[in-house]
């Protein structure tokens, strides 16, 4: 379920970025998206990286486009729900990822 999440969460951010033509950082979303395969705990650390480098990009985002649409009297009810939608998402995925990576280390003690 964790990685089926982190693909889609994935795609989304690489399609943000195809959206600007930053090809870089799809590229290192791409690496990211294939370290999920492997089970070192360093490549873990590397995808904790990339979600909070997505949890950034994406919270600047929409903090821009919600001023633009407000500033302009559009309606921005549904870029709120899907924005909150992307972001949940990234919250919930670095919380199992940290917690994984918790359990691994000090073992389930909750």
């Amino acid at each position: 379920m964790l990685r089926i999440a982190t693909i889609v969460y994935v795609l989304i951010t690489m399609a943000h970025y195809l959206r600007y033509g930053n090809m870089i950082y799809v590229l290192l979303f791409v690496l990211s998206g294939v370290a999920i395969f492997f089970r070192n705990k360093y490549l873990n650390f590397i995808v904790i990286f990339f979600l909070y480098v997505g949890l950034v990009e994406w919270v600047k985002t929409f903090y821009g486009i919600f001023i633009y649409r407000m500033m302009y009297h559009l309606p921005y009810f549904r870029l709120t729900v899907i924005f909150s939608a992307i972001l949940v998402l990234n919250i919930w995925l670095i919380y199992k990822y940290i917690r994984q990576i918790w359990k691994r280390n000090y073992g389930d003690k909750s």
